[in-house]
């Protein structure tokens, strides 16, 4: 019986999977409900254990033959008729075995979870229809900011679920943790950040899929986005009073999803998960850099910084970022022979160097480094990439020696000179 219920689930999840990746476009309320209900489904100890079913859904029922002859009162011709049909019962089996494999599918919780991710993915990836209804769409001009406010919902709706799925993904207990009851997953949750020991015991394959949610994520407030400044530049064509500046609790949800992202490379070995993430990570750089900018450069100039962000501005996390990637710096990698995936060390330093330069991201440096007017210096929560990275690259090229634990990043491969060679070059790609 469980096995039918499992087998009917998967397929029904597939079934869903196809509507999400074939829909154009959901409204904020659709994606909301179907967003917490997939992010459940994620959560450990929601499902049962997985069973062997047939393709059909019937499980494959095999007569429990006993593995010894008792001899106890039996006579030798006795035992050797009981061991010839233990013998002839075993060659059934096998032949069952093996005639039926093909249509042998093992379910398990865990694939129930796994296809939970891949819609949840195609939901957070989906288009926003902020003009649903049948009045919106009228001849009348649309009530723009609401509709900006319902861009900003989905931004916040979009990464949300993305950290929630990722979270309970690499939740690893069977029980709740934190006493989340049937149904919570429509309430407001407290998101933990702290996934890399639940990730680290998920296979390659898994965590690449929790990777693709995040990526999916990206690739929706790049949507938003789009709507977001085209909604703008017609507010500001009719003189609206509307504050122009995202919002400080998007921004913060923001700082949690590059945070959360950044943990997912702790302790990574994988080259292919190594390449993912620090993909993703630039990707993360190049999508949210410009939208924590429009604190200090407001398009219209409709509302001050202070009054839309009364709790001051809201840093994007570059520090938590460095912090993860600076370990990996500089890149020794040799691929193995017959390596069938392709991955060489050019591709990981590249894309190392990518988040340590921000390739791609556009925005006002000055903006983000601003110069604290009390201090006179810069504020440690405003350090930015490129200040890091270039402190890095330096103590490359002349190493402090005041710590006595230092260690040389030259291997025997590559001598002291051409190591410092190639830091004058990382450095010349950085400037």
């Amino acid at each position: 019986e469980k096995s039918h219920r499992l087998v009917a689930r998967i397929r029904a999840l597939h079934c869903f999977l196809g509507a999400l990746e074939g829909s154009g476009s959901l409204t904020q309320g659709v994606r909301e409900a179907v967003g917490r209900f997939l992010v459940e489904i994620c959560r450990s100890g929601r499902n049962e254990e997985g069973d062997v079913a047939q393709d059909g859904g019937e499980d494959l029922m095999v007569s429990e033959q006993p593995d010894f002859v008792d001899a106890a009162e039996l006579s030798p011709e006795e035992i050797t008729q009981q061991l010839k049909s233990m013998d002839e019962a075993e060659q059934r089996k096998n032949w069952v075995d093996e005639s039926s494999s093909p249509s042998i599918v093992t379910v398990t919780a865990d694939d129930i979870r796994d296809v939970s991710m891949m819609c949840l993915t195609a939901l957070v990836r989906s288009g926003l229809d902020v003009f649903p209804t049948r009045e919106s769409k009228s001849m009348d001009s649309p009530p723009l900011e609401k509709a900006i406010e319902v861009v900003y919902q989905s931004m916040n709706l979009r990464l949300e679920l993305a950290m929630l799925g990722v979270r309970n993904r690499c939740d690893m207990s069977d029980s709740d943790s934190n006493n989340i009851h049937s149904g919570a997953g429509y309430e407001s949750m407290q998101i933990d950040l702290s996934v890399e020991e639940g990730l680290s015991q998920l296979p390659r394959a898994k965590r690449s899929i929790c990777f693709n949610l995040l990526e999916a994520a990206l690739e929706g407030i790049v949507n938003d986005a789009s709507k977001w400044k085209v909604l703008l530049s017609q507010s500001q064509s009719e003189k609206s009073s509307f504050c122009d500046l995202v919002p400080a609790s998007v921004l913060e949800k923001m700082s949690s999803f590059g945070s959360l992202s950044a943990s997912c490379l702790h302790g990574e070995t994988d080259p292919r998960c190594l390449l993912q993430v620090l993909r993703l990570l630039n990707r993360t750089q190049q999508v949210m850099l410009p939208l924590f900018d429009s604190q200090h450069y407001s398009i219209g100039s409709h509302m001050k910084v202070e009054e839309s962000h009364p709790g001051g501005k809201v840093a994007f996390p570059s520090v938590v970022i460095f912090d993860a990637v600076a370990p990996y710096y500089p890149v020794h990698f040799t691929p193995p022979k017959n390596d069938p995936h392709g991955i060489t060390r050019d591709m990981l330093q590249n894309s190392l160097m990518s988040v340590l330069c921000e390739r791609g991201a556009k925005y006002n440096h000055f903006n983000i480094t601003e110069i604290d007017n009390a201090g006179g210096k810069e504020s440690g929560e405003d350090e930015t990439m490129i200040t890091l990275s270039g402190r890095m690259f330096l103590e490359r090229l002349d190493p402090p020696k005041t710590v006595m634990d230092y260690d040389p990043v030259s291997t025997g491969s590559n001598s002291e000179v051409e190591d410092k060679l190639d830091a004058v070059r990382d450095l010349s790609v950085l400037l």
